[in-house]
């Protein structure tokens, strides 16, 4: 009989602390407390140098200011502590994904911002006229390096690209309701 309550004893004790622990973390996961990992809160800076998105995107919706300089934890840009702004935090980790993301969000980059990321740009070695997008060129996406190789001298040359490539996607464009939009200006003519 004793090996028996044994055996019962360890089939519902065990499942019972089981089903305790886990109403502990799911209890704790509500009240905000992380028992079993504690991920730090990312400024706007921080998710900025680390292209993380979300993270600017949940802070935005909160009311965060995409313009206000927040500190960043050592390791992240630096050896220590630094507080930049969320559109200089990109630059220094070559992240230009981030600087899109932001402008399109409300960032603004004035004339003080500006000079302020063409410094810091030319001190980690990134063309800013450049370094605000990756582009497609030829037939391949071009990261910000490659395009600062083949335009850096003169970038001029990929704006000018850029506009043509875009004209000629809007005339050479695919046909609608059957018709190709040059045809439809020369028959307007």
């Amino acid at each position: 009989m004793t090996s028996f309550r044994v055996a019962m004893a360890s089939v519902f004790v065990f499942p019972a602390l089981l089903s305790i622990g886990a109403a502990c973390v799911l209890g704790g996961a509500l009240a905000g407390w992380n028992p079993l990992w504690r991920e730090p809160e990312l400024t706007m800076s921080e998710a900025a140098a680390l292209k993380d998105r979300a993270t600017m995107q949940r802070l935005i919706s909160k009311g965060v200011d995409p313009n206000v300089p927040a500190s960043v934890r050592a390791g992240i840009l630096k050896s220590r502590d630094i507080v930049v702004t969320p559109l200089e935090a990109p630059v220094g980790t070559r992240t230009p994904t981030a600087m899109q993301f932001l402008l399109a969000r409300g960032a603004r980059m004035d004339d003080r911002e500006r000079a302020i990321l063409f410094c810091l740009a030319d001190l980690v070695g990134v063309t800013v006229a450049l370094a605000a997008y990756a582009s497609g060129y030829g037939f391949s996406v071009r990261n910000t390096d490659e395009l600062a190789a083949l335009f850096g001298d003169a970038p001029w040359k990929f704006y000018v690209y850029n506009i043509v490539c875009a004209a000629l996607t809007v005339l050479l464009s695919e046909p609608r309701g059957g018709r190709v939009p040059v045809h439809a200006f020369r028959h307007r003519g």
